[in-house]
């Protein structure tokens, strides 16, 4: 396919009338099919560790989007420090943590369409 011919089939992708083109009536959400689990069950004999709520890591501070975003460097050098639980459970969290349960849905630190949040979240833990 040809440079320009490849670019235009992309942009079509995003443009908004997609809609048009596409049935989206046939979703599991509008087919009627519950949401998954809030969260994947753990094994039994999995070791689970209790984590402090995200707002004991008040002590990371508050810094604004703008200046976070303007700041922000990926680093291949890491500090030999270790992170403390309350850092971790705040990363944890703002990678997939829930925000607000409701009625019929659960809102997350992350979009998802319909609620489904297909994301899994897996840790190694070095150093905390």
């Amino acid at each position: 396919m040809l440079k320009n011919e490849r670019m235009k089939t992309l942009r079509n992708f995003l443009k908004d009338d997609i809609r048009q083109e596409v049935d989206f009536d046939n979703t599991d959400q509008n087919r009627g099919i519950p949401m998954p689990p809030i969260e994947k069950p753990c094994r039994p004999d999995a070791r689970r560790f209790p984590l402090p709520p995200p707002e004991a890591a008040k002590v990371l501070g508050y810094m604004p989007v703008y200046e976070a975003i303007a700041h922000r460097r990926s680093r291949r050098k890491f500090s030999k420090s270790p992170l403390s639980v309350e850092e971790l459970a705040y990363l944890l969290w703002a990678a997939q943590g829930v925000s607000q349960y409701k009625e019929h849905a659960t809102l997350r630190t992350v979009p998802s369409a319909g609620n489904r949040h297909a994301l899994e979240t897996y840790i190694a833990v070095l150093n905390v």
